[in-house]
């Protein structure tokens, strides 16, 4: 699978590297500071070696996996992560924003017939993990 991932904050270093984890071949990270970026690259080759990393191809239709890892798309008047236009009905599209609940990239995936996980979906997968970090002493 090929991953193009916006974002290289808390969420998106922990969508990397999971990943990475689970197989994904290649990942390009985008973030407004390019550095961060590229830092997080740096980082991730470290422990995946194998992977194909890189900051720089923002060519949506070559990827098979669009995640976006941004508090870009909690209000209605931000514009999208994404661009909508080069979405396909063959894509996955993820979006780590929980409310609205359905965020705005998500409503027009969905509109283009692309399979999605939102924010929400994502919390309660790692909800249990959360609570049991939280209260270990």
């Amino acid at each position: 699978r090929k991953v193009l991932l916006y974002g290289a904050g808390g969420a998106g270093k922990a969508i990397a590297a999971a990943l990475l984890a689970r197989g994904v071949h290649t990942l390009t990270l985008i973030d407004r500071d390019a550095g961060k970026a590229a830092a997080l690259c740096t980082l991730l080759k470290k422990s995946y070696p194998q992977a194909v990393l890189g900051t720089d191809n923002r060519r949506i239709e070559d990827y098979d996996l669009l995640v976006n890892a941004t508090p870009v798309g909690m209000r209605e008047t931000d514009p999208s992560p994404i661009q909508l236009d080069a979405i396909t009905p063959n894509m996955f599209i993820g979006c780590v924003i929980t409310a609205p609940a359905v965020p705005p990239l998500i409503a027009a995936a969905r509109a283009k017939g692309c399979n999605t996980t939102t924010g929400a979906d994502m919390f309660v997968q790692v909800r249990e993990l959360m609570v049991a970090f939280l209260l270990e002493t």
